[in-house]
């Protein structure tokens, strides 16, 4: 439950006080939003949030900054100071390397903080090459004893990672790494566990932002990182509330169910007559039930059991008559996949068995010189299932003896044949152009006899 702070609040809890936010823009819109509270109780603007590398905003100033791009030497340094209350910011592209020691020198130079937010994952895990994730984790360690060395008496704050969404369009997401956003999401799960791990071993806090902006999806960004400004001044009270209760600072109680509280003082009154009525009635429950006879409890039971049965019967589904909505995928898919299978080999059949002008309009495609799609070959009922359709007959064929040499031409000579599965398919056992007897050294010449019939125009050799 988070707890709703107003101006008022916010300068009383920080007055001569100093944060420091160490991030990438999530962190720097909560910097911003920060600086809104501290001047009035209205949310901030969305393009206030969106913009950076501004001179100045809510009286802030720029004090360092670097080329506007979005490679990992993004540099961003502001600060800020109202109502005796010093905050603030610099961007980080990695948790932990020699531009973050210089700023952690810097802030104890300055002054000594009392709060440090601090978050960095998306940078670390995407733009800094196959062994980020690695880096990650040795970096976050040397940054946990780093913190404390400088900073034994600071309230260190780790805030989780943002949920983030399937399609991004963020900065650090460029070309080269637009195949990391479908699994990205679950890195940071990962990540944010094993951050967590880390920082509660060495004594500091975790905030996880993660786990509260589960329900506030809606107030997500386009682009599927950043948040809306009411999730920011969300993720504000939450941080505020933290800090209270670490500094044992009274809350405004100003969140929407105020009977929570109501609740908790009721279940830990005592002399509550509707807490002694259900108390006393429980009781007398109890100690039927003890009274009761074993046998008769049994049956009790047993009855029970089988009417629970017989209900869950009736309400279950059979396995055979399942909707369309509960089956599962994997079913789904075999199914279709069989129906088309049926279908593909339902069409081979037809151009076999059908007229070869109902075979050519088929939606199958024709395969040049292949005899299925060939329409000069028909289907030939003969004892040797012979089909030849592109020479005329000739009854007067010269035979020759077997072991002279055949000469195969696959799309004019076919022997139709179905296997197992039902599927046609072809096989050539000899041709009508046979050679002669051949000598060694001597050219081939065919010897085609025709028998007074001329040599077809589609015939090539």
């Amino acid at each position: 439950m988070f707890d709703i702070f107003l101006t008022e609040d916010i300068r009383k809890l920080m007055r001569n006080k100093s944060i420091v936010f160490l991030g990438d823009s999530n962190v720097r819109a909560l910097y911003k939003d920060f600086l809104c509270l501290l001047r009035s109780s209205q949310f901030i603007l969305d393009r206030t949030l969106k913009t950076k590398m501004e001179n100045s905003v809510f009286g802030d100033k720029l004090v360092f900054h670097g080329e506007k791009t979005n490679a990992r030497c993004y540099r961003e340094e502001r600060e800020a100071s109202i109502d005796s209350t010093h905050l603030s910011f610099f961007f980080l592209t990695k948790v932990y390397d020699d531009y973050v020691k210089e700023v952690l020198k810097k802030i104890t130079v300055k002054s000594n903080p009392d709060v440090i937010i601090v978050n960095s994952c998306l940078w670390d895990i995407t733009r800094w090459g196959c062994d980020g994730v690695k880096h990650f984790k040795e970096n976050l360690n040397f940054l946990m004893k780093e913190f404390k060395l400088l900073f034994p008496d600071c309230l260190i704050i780790w805030i989780t990672t943002y949920p983030i969404a399937c399609e991004l369009k963020g900065g650090f997401l460029v070309k080269e790494l637009q195949f990391l956003k479908y699994s990205l999401r679950f890195h940071v799960v990962e990540a944010n566990h094993y951050a967590r791990k880390v920082v509660v071993e060495n004594g500091f806090d975790v905030l996880d932002t993660h786990y509260h902006l589960h329900m506030q999806i809606h107030r997500r960004c386009n682009d599927g990182i950043h948040w809306l400004p009411k999730a920011v001044r969300y993720t504000t009270n939450l941080v505020l509330r933290h800090i209270s209760l670490s500094w044992n600072v009274a809350l405004p109680h100003r969140y929407e169910s105020a009977s929570v509280d109501e609740n908790l003082l009721a279940s830990g009154d005592i002399t509550n007559p509707e807490i002694v009525k259900a108390e006393e009635a429980d009781m007398i429950q109890i100690c039927s039930e003890e009274l009761a006879s074993p046998s008769e409890s049994k049956e009790n039971v047993v009855k029970t059991t089988n009417e629970q049965d017989k209900t869950k019967e009736k309400n279950s589904v059979p396995l055979h008559k399942l909707p369309r909505k509960k089956e599962g995928i994997h079913n789904h898919m075999a199914k279709n996949n069989k129906k088309a299978r049926y279908k593909r080999i339902h069409q081979w059949k037809q151009h076999i068995i059908d007229h070869p002008i109902a075979a050519s309009s088929s939606t199958v495609p024709r395969v040049w010189n292949h005899p299925m799609f060939n329409p000069n070959v028909q289907p030939y009922s003969t004892s040797s299932h012979f089909a030849h359709q592109d020479l005329p007959p000739n009854n007067n064929r010269v035979s020759y003896p077997s072991s002279d040499f055949n000469f195969p031409r696959f799309n004019f000579l076919v022997n139709r044949r179905s296997n197992v599965r039902g599927q046609s398919y072809f096989q050539n056992y000899s041709v009508p152009y046979v050679f002669p007897s051949v000598v060694p050294g001597q050219p081939l010449h065919p010897n085609f006899n025709f028998a007074n019939d001329e040599i077809p125009p589609n015939f090539h050799f």
